[in-house]
């Protein structure tokens, strides 16, 4: 329902009318729509943690980075909502805000990281600081961000699937190595 109609428009009736279930039961639960928003982040986080450990799991550090887009995609679509209202959620969510902003950070962490593994492997370009990393990502998590905020067209979003792992990914190659780029040619991500 916030998907579909965002966040002000959908109220906690509405909510309890659409899960069959008394408005009673329902804010017994959840007291207010703050308290269903926070659910629904941890569980995009449960999600996000899981898509990615599937892609960890026997992949290499250029392959997780790569596909990390791809597995994530269909989970950041799902809470389409979080990212299209996210003026409001900073607005009168704080909190919400402040636990979006570390779904973020984690991310970012952990691309990092990889990023680490990928220069001591000869495949990301020695050259690049730490502080010109932390911009790459920083302009990756924005990519990322302003993909979903953009998505008008709620239709063609799997149409749009490609795009966007496109230009999440197409922010790497300019740093890897020539051998880099020949893995990541040869995995055909």
């Amino acid at each position: 329902m916030f998907n579909k109609t965002g966040i002000q428009s959908v109220s906690l009736r509405d909510i309890a009318k659409a899960l069959d279930i008394s408005y009673g039961n329902l804010t017994y639960h959840y007291p207010n729509k703050e308290n269903i928003i926070t659910w629904l982040c941890v569980q995009m986080m449960e999600e996000l943690e899981e898509a990615n450990k599937v892609v960890r799991s026997g992949a290499n550090a250029l392959e997780t980075i790569l596909k990390s887009p791809v597995a994530t995609f269909d989970v950041l679509y799902k809470y389409l909502f979080l990212f299209q209202n996210s003026v409001e959620i900073t607005r009168n969510f704080p909190s919400i805000a402040l636990m979006l902003k570390q779904i973020i950070s984690s991310g970012k962490a952990d691309h990092f990281n990889l990023i680490n593994e990928l220069k001591e492997q000869g495949l990301f370009r020695l050259d690049i600081g730490e502080s010109e990393i932390n911009y790459l990502l920083d302009i990756q998590a924005d990519l990322k961000n302003m993909f979903f905020v953009n998505l008008a067209d709620k239709e063609k979003a799997q149409l749009l699937k490609t795009d966007y792992i496109n230009y999440v990914n197409g922010l790497f190659y300019p740093y890897l190595t020539p051998k880099g780029l020949r893995l990541s040619e040869n995995k055909q991500i």
